[in-house]
């Protein structure tokens, strides 16, 4: 359902007693509020039960280039996109229409490689979401082996992306409808240490409550990561939308 960030902050601070119906806040308030609310839902994009779904995205492969910037447009990433919060799984399709499965490995596995600039097919990717606070955020994808340049290749991951947030007031997003009142409830907790007040046991019962609900819906809709890179598994090809 479409909500704006106002609906969810009235009805948010009327959970604490503040607010009557038809009163309008203080502009300044109803911006702290505002903050308020997308602080939240940003720190919702570390728990990943949270976030209602994996995006998947293609980009495109270039020959002898192993290192890929991932990010938004303004600074000219070789892959444009929001940057993902961690890469779940991935695959590589070649020019036909075949598909390689990818394993994800960690820094120090990357970084055991003695050569990197050995080219073929990527078997391996790691992903380097770069430090936690930068001017603009970016990631940086990293392959092994290095693309050839005989073959043409488009690489798919799977990733978690930030959660939405409210670029104005009045801004209106679609949610799942259990959102809302997970929001409003989390949102009213988050707020009553500024304005002084207790939390009602059931306010507080009610926000755990709509949490565990979007958690458990959102389990049922993920499916484990498999690593297919591990040592001596083999590798499967075929088109991972087709089959073999």
């Amino acid at each position: 359902m479409a909500i704006t960030a106002r609906d969810i902050i009235v009805q948010a601070l009327r959970k604490l007693g503040i607010g009557t119906p038809g009163e309008t806040l203080a502009a300044d308030e109803m911006n702290a509020c505002l903050d308020a609310l997308n602080v939240m839902l940003k720190s919702w994009s570390g728990r990943s039960l949270l976030t209602t779904a994996q995006v998947q995205e293609s980009f495109p492969l270039v020959g002898g280039l192993a290192t890929y910037t991932i990010g938004p447009a303004v600074i000219a990433p070789n892959f444009i996109t929001v940057k993902p919060i961690t890469v779940c799984s991935g695959f590589i399709r070649d020019q036909n229409n075949t598909d390689y499965p990818i394993g994800l490995i960690s820094r120090e596995e990357y970084n055991s490689f003695d050569t990197k600039s050995n080219t073929g097919l990527p078997e391996n990717l790691f992903y380097d979401p770069g430090p936690t606070q930068q001017n603009i955020q970016t990631g940086m994808i990293n392959l092994y082996l290095t693309p050839d340049s005989t073959n043409t290749y488009t690489l798919f991951i799977v990733s978690e992306k930030p959660f939405t947030t409210f670029a104005t007031l009045n801004t209106a997003y679609t949610f799942p409808d259990v959102y809302e009142r997970a929001m409003i409830y989390n949102l009213a907790m988050e707020l009553a240490p500024e304005y002084g007040k207790t939390i009602h046991p059931e306010v507080a019962a009610s926000a755990d409550e709509a949490l565990d609900i979007v958690e458990a819906i959102n389990s049922s809709n993920k499916r484990t990561i498999v690593d297919l890179g591990l040592p001596g598994t083999s590798r499967r090809t075929g088109n991972i939308l087709t089959g073999p």
